[in-house]
């Protein structure tokens, strides 16, 4: 997912014609769905014969339990809308919850790092969090400075006001 929301930004920064900066971003957003739909049912396999809604475990587990499937529905809910924006424009509130979403589901890996230190040994963990803060704070640098563009370039554009008396 951050690839394709980073074609999506980098299309701004790099003045790359914007449909070919779509169509990238819906390729990678496609694949995203369906790894985040794939890694789900590995999950359930794996969690075969425990409770697949955290009852029983820690407040932590529960939240990261409960919070994954909301991402998981949004996920889904947001490959939809945007597979339809492909062929018609609409939905403009689609690029604000997409990275909300993805900051959503960025939160929850985290979360769920806390849990494989019961597996692998802490360098492990380690790594992991700093991949995931990395990611996020790279994607999240790219969408700050997409949008600074954006507006300068709004700015640069906008018609002149002149308080001429007619």
């Amino acid at each position: 997912m951050p690839q394709g929301m980073n074609h999506y930004f980098a299309g701004t920064l790099l003045e790359v014609d914007r449909a070919a900066s779509r169509k990238k971003h819906a390729m990678y957003q496609i694949i995203a769905v369906l790894l985040a739909i794939g890694g789900w049912i590995a999950i359930f396999v794996a969690h075969s014969g425990k409770s697949h809604t955290g009852s029983g475990a820690t407040t932590v587990k529960q939240i990261h339990v409960w919070l994954g499937y909301l991402v998981l529905l949004g996920v889904v809910f947001q490959g939809f809308i945007g597979m339809m924006k492909l062929r018609k424009k609409f939905a403009k509130w689609h690029g604000k919850i997409g990275p909300a979403i993805w900051f959503l589901g960025a939160l929850n890996v985290f979360l769920g790092t806390f849990f494989i230190s019961y597996a692998y040994n802490s360098a492990v963990q380690i790594v992991t969090v700093i991949c995931i803060l990395i990611t996020v704070s790279m994607t999240l640098l790219l969408r700050t400075l997409a949008k600074n563009q954006t507006k300068e370039e709004n700015e640069t554009y906008a018609p002149v006001q002149t308080n001429i008396p007619y």
